[in-house]
């Protein structure tokens, strides 16, 4: 056998075992979806605390998801007023 084609030899079975590892993969069983207990569960946990919170917290809850957005919402509002600023700045001038 001359080296090309030993190699592609070798390169044929490296395929042949990474296709026989993806159907392996493919063909694993999955783990069951939860159950639906648990899910009711979890849902009536979630519900018992959101009852338990007055409006204020709830509120004070909801934007707390604000925080890590807060420097870009600044960036953006500067950066429109800064826009309509030298656009006004560019209108007077031409007039």
């Amino acid at each position: 056998m001359s080296a090309p084609t030993a190699r592609a030899a070798k390169k044929e079975d490296g395929t042949a075992q990474q296709q026989g590892n993806v159907v392996a993969e493919a063909t694993a069983p999955l783990d069951p979806a939860p159950s639906t207990t648990s899910v009711h569960a979890a849902v009536a946990r979630v519900a018992e605390q959101a009852n338990k919170m007055t409006s204020a917290q709830l509120l004070r809850w909801m934007f707390r998801f604000l925080s890590p957005v807060k420097p870009l919402v600044f960036l953006a509002c500067f950066y429109l007023a800064a826009a309509i600023g030298f656009e006004q700045l560019a209108v007077l001038q031409t007039g």
